[in-house]
């Protein structure tokens, strides 16, 4: 299982970089590498969350969408929202670390 976990974890982060590759913003590459070395320095993935690795799949593929249409604006409240859902998860699995030490 936790197999499964870290290769969806590796094909997460390549959508991820293929995206911040496509913009050519090397200021922003710069500062979403320093984002993931710390991120990596959390723990676990939220993708091991039940559910988490399907709603996350579903948020990539409605911005791809958005991005087909060249619609900035969807493109952007869509990840938004995919921010705020991973947070949400990765706090409530910082809490729950917290309230088993």
């Amino acid at each position: 299982m936790a197999d499964d976990h870290d290769r969806l974890a590796a094909n997460n982060r390549l959508f991820h970089e293929t995206l911040h590759r496509c913009a050519h913003n090397r200021y922003l590459l710069k500062t979403l590498r320093s984002l993931h070395e710390s991120m990596a320095l959390l723990g676990r993935t939220t993708l091991s969350v039940p559910g988490r690795a399907r709603s996350s799949y579903e948020e990539h593929l409605s911005l791809v969408e958005a991005l087909e249409k060249r619609d900035p604006a969807l493109a952007e409240q869509i990840t938004r929202r995919h921010i705020q859902q991973a947070y949400k998860v990765r706090l409530s699995l910082w809490i729950e670390e917290q309230s088993s030490s």
